[in-house]
């Protein structure tokens, strides 16, 4: 790889860079197959690149300030490149090393998932075994309402679905559940829903207090249809990020109006009845699927922990709280500050991202992601790290590890193998 990859890390001054390079004839082979997985990325990146490579355009700068002034060029395109955060990069993470195995990807996210698409001229990796391939996930959930009667939500049509007491609940265009209050008067008894995304499965929702949830794969949120003046509290399993709104409880005579608290109840079997995340208006994602540690990460506002057995701890944005898992023989809560955000919500924004990851943890999402079973016929203890989009077919994926010459798959039905490579 070019040392020009790692002495300009910033994604806008790399584009540049490339641009830059092929304007003036002296792009690389390698640097050209980067380029090109940059304009096939997506219709914006095509866009902006055809715009600012225009001949016209060009031509006119040169005249304007004298040829051959390529510093001109270099200062149009850097002048543009701020651009580029408004389209849909994938983020680059730069080539990083293990003790066990030589990471994956980076910057060459571009370049690898050019190579992967098949087109003409490009080598794409032939080593992969499957019988059939696997698209990803998308948009399903399964909605239980209060007297049992269950909607399947990506078959329903959009618009309102059902009302119950005073609250209306729709299903919008933009495949997002909501919770619309008719009236502002609070149940004297809750009724509760409950919404299931299954695995290779996700969904947004809306609560009636305006709060918004995303739910991952494989995960299930219980709440009442409307919130009572006392408090909100909701229960999660699985994964889910969280926007909280500000809702403050009705002010007594000569008093102050407080923020109501909002509460994650979370299942931790073996730490206590139940573990929950309290917060006042904030930003978090919640992991808490079963047997696995449950990681609150804070990106906004503030959370507290608190264990079923009397535990508590206060996070601040960008630390990462967690429960340990069922069993451990420490049972206290930890607090970690050196989290990667962008990797814990990667999920959310459509994306695989993995820093230093073990493979068992990146076979567990894609079990998840694509509803497949995953067998190890050998342990296979190496870490990668690398991030792609969430919507590509499974093989994809896993042609990308295969790279490494580390490990190998083989795809049958919905099961993946996964071997040493020989």
């Amino acid at each position: 790889m070019a040392k020009s990859l790692i002495s300009m890390p910033d994604k806008a001054q790399r584009i540049s860079y490339l641009i830059y390079v092929y304007l003036n004839n002296s792009i690389t082979p390698e640097e050209k197959m980067e380029l090109d997985a940059f304009i096939d990325s997506s219709p914006a990146n095509a866009a902006y690149f055809s715009e600012i490579t225009n001949k016209n355009n060009i031509e006119t700068l040169l005249a304007e300030y004298g040829q051959p002034d390529r510093s001109r060029i270099w200062q149009l395109i850097t002048e543009q490149a701020p651009e580029l955060r408004r389209v849909p990069l994938y983020r680059q993470t730069w080539w990083r090393y293990t003790a066990a195995a030589v990471v994956v990807l980076a910057l060459g996210t571009w370049l690898l998932y050019s190579q992967l698409s098949g087109k003409p001229g490009r080598n794409v990796p032939a080593q992969l075994t499957l019988q059939n391939d696997i698209a990803p996930g998308g948009d399903k959930a399964t909605l239980t309402l209060a007297n049992g009667k269950t909607i399947v939500l990506d078959n329903a049509a959009n618009g309102t679905l059902v009302q119950e007491g005073n609250v209306n609940i729709s299903k919008l265009d933009n495949n997002q559940l909501t919770y619309t209050l008719s009236s502002p008067s609070s149940p004297s008894i809750l009724s509760y829903n409950i919404i299931t995304t299954p695995r290779g499965g996700q969904y947004q929702l809306v609560l009636p207090d305006g709060s918004k949830v995303w739910l991952n794969a494989g995960s299930s949120l219980r709440f009442p249809t409307s919130f009572s003046s006392q408090g909100r509290v909701v229960e999660l399993s699985g994964e889910a990020y969280f926007e909280i709104a500000s809702v403050y409880q009705p002010a007594l005579p000569g008093g102050e109006r407080h923020k109501l608290p909002f509460r994650v109840s979370v299942n931790l079997p073996g730490n206590g009845p139940a573990d929950a995340i309290e917060v006042l208006g904030t930003h978090f994602n919640i992991m808490a699927y079963k047997k696995e540690e449950v990681r609150t990460t804070l990106t906004e506002g503030s959370v507290k922990l608190l264990g079923g057995d009397g535990q508590s701890a206060r996070l601040k944005p960008g630390q990462q709280g967690l429960f340990p898992a069922a069993g451990t023989a420490n049972g206290k809560i930890t607090i970690n500050d050196d989290v990667d955000i962008e990797e814990v919500l990667a999920w959310k924004n459509g994306l695989f991202n993995f820093n230093n990851a073990s493979l068992h943890t990146i076979m567990e999402q894609i079990s998840r992601w694509y509803d497949v079973d995953v067998v190890f016929e050998t342990d296979v203890d190496n870490h990668y790290s690398f991030e792609l989009p969430r919507n590509l077919p499974v093989s994809k994926i896993l042609q990308v590890l295969e790279l490494t010459k580390s490990v190998h798959f083989r795809i049958d039905g919905k099961k993946i193998t996964v071997v040493r490579a020989s």
